[in-house]
């Protein structure tokens, strides 16, 4: 195995998870703040995982390492901010492993994969620990560092939504991130500013998101799922379904999502209305890494069916950069 450091690579290919990694530290800051300091020593155990994942996969390879692929620590990082604070770190090197050599390194890695990996970790640790992750510390707790901790958890307001109930906090709460939820993706307005950074510094395009998002609170609006005003109902399933930290980091993947800017609409709005029937009819209540698995195929076709672009952009020139 030799190791190749490339800077042209870093600031090209790998510039979306640069980006990406940097607007995530003001989240880290107010969830280490919520939940105490096992939220970055989870980042740290979910960065060093996804580092050995890499270095075992290029041993088996006998390839070239490029160590400015900095895509598979961006996943960690990802994945981790949509685990509770109080997960097991078994099932965080589990889900970090998962995500980085079956989601990202079995179809060929960097580039190659048809699935946005994040949600193939999630998916996964879902499915095989439901009850670890989607149980959650409430904030302010400040959670243990030991390797279980021993905290008392609550459903967020999504699982009541699920039931039919009206979600239990109040929308000010809501906005302020002040419920039980995942570790990083509560805050919302801190998610929607990153969000909007990384649009204003070219690591994506408005496409994706935008649709993605209006979308999602159109169908919120018209079909409520609990009692009481539209509008409330459309702020409760955005704010609670993680929808603001799926537009900044989850929809846009670089790899997975279509390329041109028709593509992208399209995809956009299929992405917001199957995530809402998974929010719908599904049995859990973070329903965009779902939606993401069951849409992501549809990426390469939107791109060849829909070849026109509705704004060119000059990174769709570059290689077809999000």
């Amino acid at each position: 195995m030799s190791i190749k450091l490339d800077i042209t690579d870093l600031h090209a290919s790998f510039r979306p998870f640069r980006d990406y990694l940097i607007t995530m530290v003001p989240i880290v800051v107010l969830s280490t703040y919520v939940y105490g300091w096992r939220v970055p020593v989870m980042l740290g155990i979910s960065t060093v995982t996804a580092v050995i994942g890499d270095l075992l996969v290029f041993l088996m390879r006998k390839g070239t390492m490029d160590i400015s692929d900095i895509s598979s620590i961006t996943f960690a990082w990802i994945l981790t901010l949509l685990l509770p604070a109080s997960v097991s770190y078994s099932i965080l090197i589990t889900g970090t492993l998962i995500t980085v050599l079956i989601g990202k390194h079995a179809f060929g890695g960097y580039g190659a994969y048809p699935f946005n990996p994040v949600a193939f970790g999630f998916a996964f640790t879902a499915v095989a620990y439901p009850n670890d992750v989607f149980s959650y510390p409430a904030p302010f707790s400040s959670v243990p560092l030991s390797w279980v901790p021993d905290v008392e958890l609550f459903k967020s307001p999504a699982f009541a939504m699920n039931q039919g109930a009206r979600p239990g906090v109040g929308i000010t709460e809501m906005i302020l991130g002040e419920y039980n939820g995942p570790a990083g993706t509560t805050f919302c307005i801190v998610a929607i500013s990153c969000l909007v950074l990384l649009i204003v510094h070219d690591a994506m395009t408005w496409h994706i998101p935008v649709a993605y998002m209006t979308t999602f609170a159109a169908l919120a609006f018209a079909f409520p799922r609990f009692q009481g005003t539209r509008p409330e109902s459309m702020l409760s399933e955005l704010i609670c379904g993680l929808v603001p930290f799926s537009a900044a980091y989850l929809v846009s993947e670089p790899t997975s999502s279509p390329k041109n800017s028709l593509a992208k609409l399209v995809y956009g709005v299929v992405l917001g209305a199957v995530s809402m029937a998974f929010t719908w009819f599904g049995t859990y209540e973070v329903a965009i890494c779902f939606a993401l698995l069951a849409s992501s195929p549809i990426g390469s076709f939107l791109d060849r069916k829909l070849s026109g672009s509705l704004i060119p952009r000059k990174e769709e020139a570059a290689n077809g950069q999000n």
